[in-house]
């Protein structure tokens, strides 16, 4: 077994980290029931939810999708599939990964966590249309609190970027767009938006508690080049009424966390530059430790200052990668030139499994 310290924080700013600007290189979707299609069908547009509403109405009807099956990189793989189909070449990443492996650890539910969920899925059927306003009817949108809430429709974003000296490709759902996505998908970056619920700041407390998660929403955002943060302030209470609404450009989130701390006379909750050198090395430290064939876990007790890694198979991919995408890498493999070779796709396989490993 290896470990990564963690302590001291302040060490992963003793080098700049460098993450490069995330560029979208592929999305698709999943329907009402749930079946994904390779295209841009989900896709939502942002349009201001009536301020005023309860966020748990319809509570009762639901329609929650069962999450407990561990699809693995299943969604992902068959849009890296398509990609590479169309242009003839693999995908370079170095850890390919959904950007919640990333960003937020996986924590139990409760009761009370799976009513404030709620909250945030009826917060974004609030918000959203499934076309531009000017194509929807007035009544469409004026019936948005009685619409039911389902969490089957995704639209997911897949995007390459680099932390540290580590490429990265990954994806994770897009709640909306601000006004048009342009086409083609590389001419110019999507108007994403991220929408978020919080209780509304009545005390210093609550702006301690705010500016906590803030990172989190900061971390979300960045990981996929998404430019918007609109978040839904509701009362502390039962019934979640949604109060106001403000928005926030992701990147200037880190500089107001340091201003709002400097306002306050105290140390800030986090520091960008802490964050991603604690990625960036983190995953060049996957990279030095993780090799040869198999299976790797990696986790991370509670409270503990480590980071550890170890092998729990020595051959095979547990079915974190599919046979069809095994399958499609070995024909790819057999058409390319000499310096692409099994090798190559093997080493591709092994950081995909292993970046997955604590999540099955």
């Amino acid at each position: 077994m290896q470990s990564f310290v963690i302590e001291p924080r302040n060490r992963f700013t003793a080098v700049k980290p460098v993450i490069k600007r995330p560029s979208e290189i592929a999305s698709f979707s999943f329907d009402e029931t749930h079946t994904q299609t390779q295209d841009d069908s989900s896709l939502k547009y942002y349009y201001n939810p009536p301020v005023g509403a309860s966020l748990s109405r319809g509570f009762e009807s639901f329609q929650q999708l069962d999450d407990t099956r561990d699809d693995h990189l299943d969604a992902l793989l068959q849009c890296v599939m398509a990609v590479e189909k169309k242009q003839g070449r693999p995908c370079t990443g170095e850890l390919c990964t959904w950007r919640g492996m990333i960003t937020k650890p996986s924590r139990p539910g409760r009761a009370s966590q799976d009513l404030m969920s709620f909250w945030g899925y009826k917060f974004e059927t609030l918000s959203l249309l499934p076309r531009p306003w000017d194509e929807c009817s007035r009544d469409f949108i004026e019936a948005r609190e009685t619409h039911v809430v389902s969490n089957y429709e995704q639209y997911c974003s897949v995007v390459e970027t680099s932390i540290g000296g580590t490429s990265v490709i990954t994806a994770g759902e897009v709640d909306a767009i601000w006004d048009q996505k342009p086409t083609p998908v590389t001419s110019a970056p999507a108007t994403y938006v991220e929408l978020k619920t919080a209780a509304t700041l009545t005390n210093p407390a609550s702006h301690q508690r705010f500016t906590r998660k803030l990172l989190k929403f900061w971390a979300q955002s960045f990981i996929l080049g998404v430019p918007k943060i609109i978040v839904g302030f509701r009362s502390d209470d039962m019934e979640g009424r949604l109060e106001s609404l403000q928005e926030f450009d992701t990147t200037k989130i880190p500089a107001l966390v340091r201003g709002e701390a400097a306002r306050m006379g105290r140390e800030p909750a986090w520091e960008l530059g802490v964050c991603v050198g604690f990625v960036g090395q983190l995953f060049e430290f996957l990279q030095q430790h993780i090799n040869g064939e198999g299976i790797w876990k990696i986790k991370r007790n509670d409270k503990s200052n480590t980071v550890d890694i170890w092998r729990v198979e020595q051959t095979g991919t547990g079915d974190i990668l599919s046979r069809e995408f095994l399958s499609w890498r070995r024909d790819l493999a057999r058409r390319e030139s000499s310096d692409v070779n099994v090798d190559g796709e093997n080493r591709y396989g092994q950081m995909v499994a292993s970046e997955v490993g604590d999540h099955t």
